[in-house]
């Protein structure tokens, strides 16, 4: 199958030949049908992450299942489903506990002395996030896909992977929003460049959108503190050292702080709306 391969750090991709093996007894073998470009593929891809190479890229991923390990009874052969990063092996002490996305057993991956997923004629290839779904293929986990409807367009699907699972978590869980509470999502929307690998972003202008309220939030995301019990989403390695500023705030906790200062604002309540200017360096 061809794979879109990152053999060095900050340098395009390159498509080659890549071997897939068979289903294991708990392994789904999934034709990529859709894939984003998350934001942190491109962390990946810059160095921010360090990550062993070479390695297929792409986590946010949706297809259709091709083959089933005899084992497997998750899913079947035509399902179509949306693949997630957060294997999970559904016997250790995370996942009986209902924190799978804290597993971190050996059984969601092969061992060293088996038949690598993943190869090529150069040598060992890695095996990305549990998925690495810069491919024409994927083999995977059967805890790293879920069945959806049949007629759910994949290309939205795969959002849902990564992007929106993100994103719902950061307010639910975070932020501790609830349908009918006051809050505010910050869109991120990016330039891309067609000439560089995947389109890498050039450059990143975020906006304030309101929701669900018609009220808007009108003061600019850097004047907004963090709440104190939310600490920095995690540290971007290499950042700093790159002459680039280190983004100061996590997503939930400008959602968390924007409810509050949107609440307590008295411009909020005569429902006027202006617009919020971030200046962020991005990232999921």
């Amino acid at each position: 199958m061809k794979a879109a391969i990152l053999r060095e750090v900050g340098k395009p991709l390159s498509i080659e030949d890549v071997q897939i093996g068979k289903p294991g007894p708990h392994e789904v073998l999934i034709r990529t049908v859709a894939a984003g470009v998350c934001h942190s593929d491109v962390h990946f891809w810059e160095g921010s992450y360090p990550y062993p190479m070479p390695a297929v890229l792409g986590h946010e991923s949706a297809g259709v299942v091709e083959a089933v390990g005899d084992e497997v009874r998750t899913v079947k052969v035509g399902d179509h489903v949306i693949t997630c990063l957060s294997a999970f092996c559904g016997h250790c002490e995370h996942c009986l506990t209902g924190h799978m996305s804290l597993c971190v057993s050996p059984d969601t991956k092969r061992d060293k002395d088996e038949e690598p997923r993943l190869s090529s004629a150069k040598g060992p290839m890695m095996q990305y996030l549990n998925l690495s779904s810069f491919a024409e293929q994927m083999l995977i986990h059967e805890h790293a896909c879920v069945a959806i409807r049949p007629d759910m367009p994949l290309d939205r699907a795969a959002l849902i992977g990564c992007g929106v699972m993100t994103g719902v978590g950061a307010a639910m869980h975070t932020s501790n929003v609830r349908p009918g509470g006051l809050g505010a999502t910050l869109r991120l929307t990016t330039a891309y460049s067609a000439s560089e690998p995947f389109a890498v972003p050039k450059t990143s202008s975020p906006t304030c959108t309101p929701v669900p309220s018609p009220i808007a939030v009108t003061v600019p995301a850097t004047s907004i503190p963090m709440r104190p019990s939310l600490g920095p989403r995690r540290p971007m390695v290499g950042r700093a050292s790159q002459g680039r500023p280190e983004r100061p705030y996590q997503s939930a906790g400008l959602i968390a702080a924007a409810r509050t200062r949107t609440t307590a604002s008295p411009a909020a309540g005569s429902g006027s709306a202006q617009s919020a200017s971030v200046s962020t360096s991005g990232g999921p």
